[in-house]
């Protein structure tokens, strides 16, 4: 329920939902209503975001 919330009032603010703030708002869902560290935060983007960071780059040869 909070996750479409928070998706609906983004996008009333005029922001686009682009698969990185999806991204960012299901980790926040996933944590739940702790309070995490920004340590714990980071930790958990580095672990969904870094494989994904490496699949965009295709070396040039």
């Amino acid at each position: 329920m909070w996750k479409e919330k928070a998706v609906e009032m983004l996008r009333k603010k005029g922001y686009k939902m682009t698969p990185q703030r999806l991204k960012l708002i299901e980790v926040l869902n996933e944590i739940g209503s702790e309070h995490p560290s920004l340590n714990t935060f980071l930790r958990e983007l580095e672990r969904i975001f870094r494989p994904l960071a490496s699949q965009r780059f295709i070396p040039i040869s």
